[in-house]
């Protein structure tokens, strides 16, 4: 199978704003090849779950295939897959098209062979916006193996634990009155600031971390702001969120108690999004083959990381399966992922890498007793 051709095609396919032009490619391409797949719709968003094998042993592996949109100042068309100097260039291609085609590739290859133990393998559609109707409409009708791979682009690094997701957003009120008479009105913009200096003054969300502490602190994002209509009218409505990072073991209900004893009787908060962190233990089981098969082929050592950003690993580590994140990922030359970015990349020959680490993944545990 080759996972190059695989991956510019995903690549050449809409899949933001709605659109899900790699679902048919996928399930076409896996039927091709004598592999039955399995539609789960949820809210218009379609997924697919397919198996190989039969065992009591079981391994996993999903990935999204929906991007965010490409912006603007792309220097080529961000739908038009270019591979130069050994990258493949296009929207998605580290995030992760190039990670759902090595592991696409790997599950075709595998299908070939009669492998004692049950493989799986899962394209959601709705990852980047919470993946509420993608993996989490997957794992609701039990559809999962018992250890589960994300592909997620992690590089030479493995990423057992990501930090949970509080979104909130406040809503400030106050009374309208003329710009100039500003002892008539009451400014829902001073009453919203007035919010967020507590929580920059208590420090318990830290507005501002390194990005070594950001690995082990609870951060806050405030990541719009909202008020106002015009200069000389004193604003009587506000609002702005709170994207707040959860470490493992921390207490997101604290955190929200938090915020509400710092409301008053004309501030309210809503919470947007929530879901728990992704937790595996480092001396999982998987976590421990997983590190074991990255060394062998990457011939270096492999760190155990916490993702900073999340991912659909949370929705199997909730209901106790066991679950990684790693992929393909091209880094800059400061060592940060080329990933939501204009001219987003990934080496090609790390798309074949990881065909070949994941392949090795399902095989180990059909040979192991």
């Amino acid at each position: 199978m080759d996972e190059i051709k695989v991956a510019k095609k995903l690549v050449s396919l809409k899949s933001y704003d709605n659109a899900d032009e790699p679902f048919g490619y996928i399930k076409e391409l896996l039927e091709s090849e004598g592999i039955k797949v399995r539609t789960i719709t949820s809210d218009r968003v379609r997924n697919l779950h397919a198996e190989t094998g039969k065992g009591k042993k079981e391994i996993g592996f999903n990935g999204h295939y929906d991007t965010v949109p490409p912006g603007s100042g792309w220097k080529t068309d961000p739908l038009s897959p270019t591979v130069k100097d050994g990258k493949l260039y296009g929207l998605g291609a580290t995030d992760m098209k190039g990670g759902l085609a090595a592991m696409l590739a790997a599950f075709i290859e595998l299908s070939k062979k009669e492998l004692p133990i049950r493989v799986v393998f899962q394209a959601v559609g709705d990852e980047e916006i919470g993946g509420e109707n993608g993996t989490k409409a997957l794992v609701s009708k039990g559809l999962f193996a018992k250890r589960m791979v994300i592909g997620e682009p992690s590089g030479p690094r493995l990423e057992h634990a990501h930090k949970g997701v509080l979104r909130i957003e406040i809503r400030t009120s106050g009374k309208r009155a003329h710009g100039a008479r500003l002892y008539a009105g009451d400014n829902a913009i001073l009453r919203a600031i007035k919010i967020i200096n507590h929580i920059d003054r208590d420090n318990v969300l830290k507005l501002k971390a390194t990005k070594k502490q950001s690995e082990k602190v609870t951060t806050c994002n405030i990541g719009y702001f909202i008020g106002g209509m015009t200069a000389n009218v004193v604003p009587e409505s506000c609002r702005f969120s709170l994207d707040i990072r959860v470490p493992a073991g921390e207490n997101m209900d604290e955190i929200i108690d938090y915020l509400g004893h710092l409301l008053d009787e004309k501030s309210r908060m809503k919470v947007l999004l929530r879901f728990n962190p992704m937790h595996t233990p480092s001396d999982d089981e998987l976590v421990v083959t997983t590190k074991e098969i990255m060394e062998k082929y990457m011939g270096q050592n492999v760190r155990l990381r916490t993702k900073l950003g999340a991912c659909d690993g949370h929705r199997f580590t909730s209901k106790g399966i066991p679950a990684v994140a790693v992929g393909p990922c091209a880094f800059d030359d400061k060592g940060n992922k080329v990933l939501h970015t204009i001219d987003e990349y990934i080496e090609t020959d790390k798309i074949k890498l990881w065909k070949n680490i994941y392949k090795e993944l399902a095989l180990h545990y059909s040979e192991s007793k």
